[in-house]
C-alpha cells in the first residue's frame, strides 16, 4: 500500500529540492506543492501574501484538529557543490545505511515536506473519514526570521487546532516541545581617542572581551526535563570605530535558547547578573 507511493514521493521531494527557495524567494516552491495539494484534492488549497502554503482536509467535526508544519525556505547555499541537484547519493558517509537525497534543504527540510504533503494526499486517495480537521502548513520565512512566515498564518487565518507535528529533523527521535529563541543585542561603552595613545581612552573592544571572558565562566543555564540542555552563543561582533581610532563601542547579537517556563525579563536579569560580576572586578565597566 505504501511502496506504490514512495517512488512518487521522492521524485516530488527531489522536484522541490531542485527548486531554489532562499528566505525570502519562496514563491516558486510554493506553487508546486500548492499545485500537488490541488492534485491530490485537498478541500482548501492557498498560498498567502508571504507565499505561504495552507491546505486543510476537512473532518466531520466531532474530533480534534491537527497540524502538520514544515517550513520551505531554506539558508542560502554558500560554497556548497551542486546545491540543488537533489541526486540519490549513498547514506554511509552521514551515517545512514540507506540511501539519502542531495542538496540545499534536503534535511531542513523539504524531505520532511513531500513527507507531510503526501499525508495528506495518503488520507485523500484512501477516502479516509476525518473527524478533524488536518492543516498541512508549509510556511516561509522562517530561516533567520524569527519565524516570521507561521506567524503570520496564526494572526491572520482562523485556524484553530488542538496539536500540532513539526516535522523539523530530529534523526529520526520524537520529541515533545521545542525550545525557543531570544536574541539578545549587548553594547559596551569606552571612550575614543587616538590609537597611538590608547592609553587615554578605554578600548570599547576590550570591555567585550571581559564581559564575555566573565560570561562564559560564570553564565549557567538548568537543563530542562523534557527539552535538555539550553545553549547560547554570540552570532555576531562589531565596532563602528574608524581606522586610527580606540573604539569606543562594541555591539555582539548574543542568542539564547529558552524553555517554556521561562520569560525575556529572567533571563535578562540572568545576563545583568554578569554585568555586575565584571564591574565589582571593572567599575568603571558600561
Amino acid at each position: 500500500m505504501y511502496t506504490a507511493y514512495e517512488n512518487d514521493l521522492i521524485g516530488f521531494a527531489q522536484q522541490i529540492i531542485r527548486t531554489p527557495s532562499t528566505v525570502g524567494d519562496e514563491s516558486a516552491v510554493a506553487k508546486i506543492i500548492a499545485a500537488k495539494m490541488t492534485e491530490f484534492g485537498y478541500d482548501q488549497v492557498s498560498i498567502d501574501d508571504k507565499n505561504s502554503v495552507i491546505g486543510r482536509l476537512v473532518g466531520s467535526g466531532e474530533g480534534k484538529n491537527l497540524i502538520l508544519n514544515g517550513h520551505i525556505d531554506t539558508v542560502d547555499p554558500g560554497e556548497m557543490e551542486n546545491p540543488y541537484n537533489a541526486e540519490i547519493i549513498n547514506g554511509k558517509d552521514f551515517g545512514y545505511e540507506s540511501d539519502v537525497i542531495s542538496g540545499r534543504g534536503s534535511c531542513d527540510m523539504k524531505g520532511a515536506i513531500a513527507a507531510i504533503v503526501y499525508t495528506g494526499g495518503f488520507i485523500k486517495r484512501q477516502g479516509l473519514k476525518l473527524k478533524g480537521d488536518v492543516w498541512v502548513i508549509c510556511n516561509s520565512l522562517e530561516e533567520n526570521t524569527g519565524g516570521e512566515g507561521i506567524l503570520h498564518i496564526l494572526e491572520n487565518n482562523n485556524l484553530h487546532a488542538d496539536m500540532a507535528i513539526v516535522a523539523e529533523p530530529s534523526n529520526f527521535n520524537i520529541h515533545i516541545g521545542q525550545t525557543g529563541r531570544i536574541d539578545f543585542k549587548i553594547i559596551t561603552k569606552g571612550k575614543t581617542c587616538h590609537s597611538a595613545f590608547p592609553e587615554k581612552g578605554k578600548n570599547a573592544i576590550y570591555a567585550m572581551s571581559h564581559f564575555l571572558q566573565v560570561f562564559q565562566k560564570h553564565y549557567q543555564i538548568d537543563p530542562h526535563p523534557d527539552l535538555g540542555n539550553l545553549t547560547y552563543t554570540v552570532l555576531e561582533i562589531s565596532s563602528p570605530s574608524s581606522i586610527g581610532l580606540v573604539p569606543d563601542q562594541c555591539q555582539i547579537i548574543l542568542t539564547r535558547r529558552t524553555n517554556p517556563e521561562e520569560t525575556q525579563k529572567s533571563i535578562e536579569n540572568g545576563i545583568k547578573e554578569i554585568f555586575e560580576s565584571v564591574r565589582k572586578e571593572d567599575p568603571s565597566f558600561e
